[in-house]
């Protein structure tokens, strides 16, 4: 997994329609205080700034990709739990 400095700003998100949007795609963000706890979060290039999805307030120090797990699930014969709550 590659780490970007928060000054290397992500790719821009796109809607269905392939229309660019005015904010990036997802990332996790990391805590300088913290660096091992990420939240999910994105940058807003109309307003210039960063963003997170979490509650806590961070000091944003790198950010990354997050990870695709497509070829893993494709490619391994794995069985699946249902989490606490499940509704079907």
């Amino acid at each position: 997994m590659a780490f970007h400095k928060m000054q290397e700003l992500p790719a821009r998100a796109t809607d269905l329609k392939g229309n660019i949007e005015e904010f990036s795609v997802s990332v996790l963000v990391y805590d300088k205080d913290e660096p091992t706890w990420c939240e999910k979060g994105y940058y807003n290039f109309d307003f210039e700034t960063w963003s997170h999805f979490g509650d806590a307030s961070m000091k944003l120090i790198c950010w990354s990709d997050i990870p695709d797990a497509t070829d893993f699930v494709e490619s391994n014969n794995l069985e699946f739990v249902l989490h606490d709550g499940y509704i079907d």
